[in-house]
């Protein structure tokens, strides 16, 4: 089995998230102190790896780092996308209490293949092993293979 970075273990995370429309508004609440605390961990973790290069002169080891942030605001179609502002043919809205979000954005935003059947009304959503599949009208999705509840049934907005 492979081994998956941490920067694809949390994209995975926010794909299945976003996918069940069950993130919480409040979760964007508190956005500017935990970007605080991000940065002051990102700053910890980089003087970490610039002493463990020194320490290692005879081996290079490079590691990539990924944005994985997406940020969309209820009813606008513009979003951010890994730092850069990007539009959406579909805004985020709000139905029963819950956030709708275009799937298809979140997930290509996050390094997933989103596929489309428009003969079953099927959304395939891919991600290095990962597969998430959603019935528009349906309130179940199929992770990897497992049926899960979701809170509401995928749509589709125009």
């Amino acid at each position: 089995m492979k081994r998956r970075s941490n920067a694809t273990k949390i994209s995975i995370a926010l794909i299945l998230l976003l996918v069940a429309s069950l993130i919480p508004m409040t979760a964007f609440a508190h956005q500017h102190e935990e970007t605080e605390d991000l940065e002051a961990l990102m700053q910890e973790q980089m003087e970490a790896a610039a002493e463990e290069e020194a320490e290692e002169a005879d081996e290079i080891i490079e590691e990539e780092e990924v944005d994985t942030t997406v940020v969309f605001t209820v009813n606008s179609m513009t979003y951010i996308a890994g730092g850069e502002m990007t539009t959406s043919d579909v805004a985020p809205y709000i139905l029963f209490d819950r956030i709708m979000v275009p799937v298809a954005h979140v997930s290509r935003a996050l390094g997933a293949e989103v596929a489309w059947d428009g003969e079953t009304r099927t959304v395939t959503v891919t991600k290095d092993d990962d597969i998430v599949t959603m019935v528009i009208g349906e309130m179940q999705m199929t992770v990897n293979g497992v049926v899960e509840e979701m809170d509401s049934a995928a749509v589709i907005q125009d």
